[in-house]
């Protein structure tokens, strides 16, 4: 929000005389509002994604559409039954991983 305050100084002059002016005071939240609304405009260089845009985080390197969805699907055809499971830990064993904590 500092941000905004440094290219508006009408605004930052309106917000620093509505503070020190109590006659003013009711017109210090329309215009904490108004600043935190530009503050979040796509147009400032550090405003933070709003509740309505998500982000897109950077994609490990080497991973294509096609190998994420492979490893999702085979993700769903794991069987996790008692048998499975003790398989999954014998293998592990002999491989010399013992004790896992979580």
């Amino acid at each position: 929000m500092q941000a905004v305050l440094k290219e508006e100084p009408v605004l930052k002059d309106a917000i620093s005389q509505a503070e020190s002016n109590p006659a003013l005071q009711n017109y210090l939240a329309p215009l904490y509002n108004l600043a935190y609304r530009l503050s979040q405009s796509p147009n400032q260089p550090d405003s933070a994604p709003t509740q309505h845009e998500r982000p897109e985080s950077p994609r490990p390197s080497g991973l294509s559409e096609e190998s994420i969805f492979a490893g999702t699907q085979a993700s769903k055809e794991i069987n996790l039954s008692r048998e499975n499971r003790k398989k999954l830990i014998s293998s592990l064993e002999e491989r010399g991983v013992l004790d896992v904590e979580f």
